[in-house]
């Protein structure tokens, strides 16, 4: 079920979301998102970034990252970007996951990089998902005006990268019961 319509009930999702949780607004969103709803309402989103012919991920724009010392190879053709990560309704961010593993996986990625606040490191690693974090320097002066709440707002998030075979294989149970099931229905936008 991919719309223009879709897109914009994800994006009034989002808004309400960040707006509710971390007082900033939204900005645009990737062409490739990842949408869950229950009895047709959507109950969570994940946007995945792809690097195309080597050219930077949104986070690179405010990261300073030590690339000889990162925790696991950076190669941007094997690597997924995450980012607007939001559930509203129990087990729907493990869904997220899940379907974001396997979306990146599907693309010949073999890792995921994202920004995760010390309550969701904590929340991932509880449930078993290796956070690798790297070396960063943020850069605040090339944060939009429109999301610095977030980043203003302590705890500030930190970039981590995972293994998404490992991330796949820890919820892949979990998860495939929910989907096959019917409870929660995955659909995933793209361009």
């Amino acid at each position: 079920m991919e719309s223009l319509q879709d897109l914009k009930d994800a994006e009034v999702f989002i808004s309400n979301a960040l707006r509710q949780w971390y007082q900033c607004r939204s900005i645009s969103l990737s062409p490739t998102m990842i949408i869950a709803r229950i009895n047709g309402a959507i109950v969570g989103t994940v946007a995945l970034y792809l690097s195309v012919h080597d050219s930077l991920f949104p986070m690179e724009d405010i990261y300073d990252f030590d690339y000889q010392n990162m925790p696991l190879p950076f190669n941007r053709d094997r690597i997924v970007q995450f980012g607007r990560w939001i559930a509203s309704a129990e087990g729907v961010s493990r869904a997220l996951l899940y379907a974001s593993a396997i979306a990146g996986i599907a693309k010949g990625c073999q890792y995921g990089l994202a920004e995760v606040k010390p309550k969701i490191a904590e929340v991932l690693s509880g449930i078993g998902v290796k956070l690798y974090f790297p070396s960063y320097r943020l850069r605040l002066d090339k944060i939009p005006e429109a999301i610095r709440p977030y980043y203003d707002l302590p705890p500030a998030p930190m970039p981590c990268m995972v293994d998404l075979e490992q991330k796949k294989g820890l919820l892949e149970g979990y998860i495939s019961e929910k989907i096959s099931e019917g409870q929660i229905i995955m659909d995933i936008l793209r361009p």
